[in-house]
């Protein structure tokens, strides 16, 4: 499967907040997992070596808000598979691989029990992928030629039961979505025929696609929000040299940049609160946070990890030492002088503990209420 790991990014770029903490969850017990996503019921999907499997056999998987790990089927003849998105109705994306497309991987989607179903590809054994769906069932995606050497941005609606090729921009070539809202609206890019990729927001529902150039410039728009808040990478310096920097792209306004500005990151997801997550290369990768209030928070100093996903009640996941984790961050007013505690004990699900917390975790804004089974790692302030 190909990996996405993306730009390169100067240390130092990370603020520390002292109260953040990385809460692992529970997964198939192999030696690696990665939460991919999380939706607003609190499912978690991702993916997970089997204990006792085959090293590198990566398996996908769906946590429920109970704690209990579902591991999805694998397309017929398919010997691996990640989840990426799911929407609350119990539907999962993401993509395999199977017999009949070996090596490509496929595009999937399963349903609220996990069957699989292949949404297949624009060239017979050409590969696909799926990269988001929306409450409405609207799926997203991309899928190549059959010789694989061209990307086409597709949707997949279930009543007209396989895959549409997305609108082009007037002599556009290949084309990549990476983001879809409840709207219908979502965006990627399109290169164009100067060979230069073009950021693009698709009305899905209208079939419609606009060139969003003449408003960001060169960059590359890596989700949209309910809200209509589109989350942007932006090159930076010189024919995009420098490291990339975050904007926010929100309707009618101008495009706004938000750091960080000495260097650059990859930002993956955005909630409705314009709360973003992904991940920078400070000494390796490192997950950041940002908002407003905060600005880019380290969520894992020292460690390598990955954020891949946010909801609107501020639930952050992805990976951490190369396990499926939580992440949670807690701003210092709320636990002056304090300092994060990790869960002991190899293979606990810390975000379901069995502890009884002291009090609950007050709010914090931008985030939603936080789970209070994770209050008891707050450690009071050191003396």
């Amino acid at each position: 499967m190909r990996g996405r790991i993306g730009s390169i990014v100067a240390a130092g770029a990370l603020a520390v907040v002292t109260a953040s903490c990385v809460l692992p969850i529970s997964d198939l017990g192999g030696a690696t997992s990665i939460a991919g996503g999380v939706d607003d019921t609190g499912v978690i999907v991702g993916l997970s070596e089997l204990a006792g499997g085959t090293p590198g056999i990566e398996l996908p998987t769906k946590r429920l808000p109970d704690g209990t790990v579902i591991q999805l089927d694998l397309l017929p003849g398919g010997t691996t598979a990640a989840a990426f998105r799911s929407n609350s109705h119990g539907v999962v994306i993401g993509y395999g691989n199977a017999a009949l497309s070996t090596p490509s991987e496929r595009a999937i989607r399963w349903d609220d029990d996990g069957r699989a179903l292949d949404l297949g590809s624009f060239g017979g054994r050409g590969w696909s992928e799926a990269r988001d769906i929306n409450d409405a069932g609207l799926i997203v995606g991309n899928s190549s030629t059959d010789d694989g050497s061209v990307s086409r941005a597709f949707v997949f609606d279930p009543p007209v039961g396989h895959i549409v090729e997305l609108a082009s921009l007037p002599g556009g070539g290949a084309s990549y979505v990476l983001g879809l809202n409840d709207d219908g609206l979502a965006v990627g890019y399109q290169r164009g025929s100067d060979g230069f990729a073009r950021p693009v927001l698709w009305d899905v529902p209208a079939g419609t696609a606009t060139d969003l150039t003449p408003r960001t410039g060169p960059a590359l728009p890596t989700a949209i929000n309910d809200e209509g808040t589109i989350l942007v990478q932006v090159p930076n310096g010189p024919n995009g040299l420098l490291p990339d920097e975050i904007a926010l792209l929100e309707p009618g306004a101008s495009l706004q940049r938000v750091g960080p500005t000495s260097a650059g990151c990859l930002p993956i997801d955005i909630n409705d609160q314009d709360v973003v997550v992904g991940y920078c290369y400070a000494g390796g990768p490192r997950a950041f946070r940002w908002d407003r209030a905060s600005g880019m928070v380290d969520l894992a100093p020292g460690h390598p990890s990955f954020a891949w996903g946010i909801n609107n009640a501020g639930t952050i996941v992805g990976s951490s030492d190369y396990r499926a984790v939580v992440f949670v961050v807690l701003p210092d007013d709320e636990n002056p002088g304090g300092s994060a505690v990790a869960p002991g004990g190899e293979g606990r699900d810390a975000y379901d503990s069995p502890f009884d917390p002291p009090e609950p975790v007050p709010p914090v804004d931008g985030l939603g209420t936080a789970d209070s089974t994770a209050a008891f790692l707050f450690a009071p302030p050191t003396p």
